[in-house]
């Protein structure tokens, strides 16, 4: 899609409806169904679509919300806002930490608490979120997250244009590895010697700087012996870390 028509895929937001393939005809951006994340189930994300005109003056009232529906655990509220979901009220690292804070801090809330104590506490948190500052997750913690929860990242950093992140390993033979381009987004195939791929092994997460490269024509059987084939190249890793 984004090579042939420059369609670009987008994470999903909270206000959009991503109970299921949302298309952002303006910004020609296509996000994939909530529910293809990991651990999200169709009733969180049925509930978070209901709540979309609800006013929001601070995150900590719809930490408030989430933590007194049943919908959802503090495992589904920390991978939305890893993803970004809620980008609206700021950066990844300040939500998380205040999630952290709400959940587990000096005056975190508790539905235990009688009302009094409640509001007490969550008129500290909102005091708190309105002072502390933003702060973004470590890039490569943030890829391989992606990765681990949807399948594929879709965070880009343009000047990282030589890191990589690994989706898939395929090692049967000289091992192909899919890789994703941090700076661009783009995915392709190349190839490694097996000795190399040993000596510094690669899975699904790992990221890697590309030190050197090469094209190489590919081989195919004639009569029973492999012959190159300089009609179909294929890149070749041969150096990197």
């Amino acid at each position: 899609m984004q090579r042939g028509f420059g369609i670009r895929i987008a994470p999903c937001r909270f206000r959009q409806d991503n109970r299921d393939y949302y298309i952002d005809h303006a910004g020609r951006a296509i996000s994939d169904a909530l529910t293809s994340v990991k651990h999200i189930s169709r009733r969180v994300a049925d509930t978070l679509y209901s709540w979309r005109n609800r006013f929001y003056p601070c995150f900590i009232d719809l930490l408030y919300d989430m933590e007194m529906h049943p919908a959802f655990d503090s495992q589904v509220v920390e991978i939305l806002i890893r993803l970004g979901y809620f980008q609206e009220f700021g950066s990844s690292g300040k939500l998380l930490k205040l999630f952290h804070e709400f959940r587990e801090g000096e005056f975190k809330f508790s539905k235990a608490h009688i009302p009094a104590t409640q509001e007490k506490r969550l008129s500290i948190l909102r005091k708190l979120e309105s002072e502390m500052p933003e702060s973004e997750l470590p890039i490569h913690e943030q890829i391989r997250f992606e990765i681990a929860m949807c399948g594929a990242p879709f965070t880009t950093v343009p000047n990282l244009r030589s890191e990589y992140a690994v989706l898939e390993v395929d090692d049967r033979y000289s091992p192909k590895i899919r890789l994703y381009s941090i700076a661009t987004g783009r995915t392709g195939v190349m190839k490694l010697k097996k000795a190399a791929f040993n000596a510094q092994p690669l899975e699904s997460g790992s990221i890697l700087r590309l030190l050197a490269w090469e094209r190489k024509p590919s081989y195919r059987y004639v009569d029973g012996k492999a012959k190159p084939d300089r009609e179909h190249m294929e890149l070749w890793i041969t150096r990197y870390e």
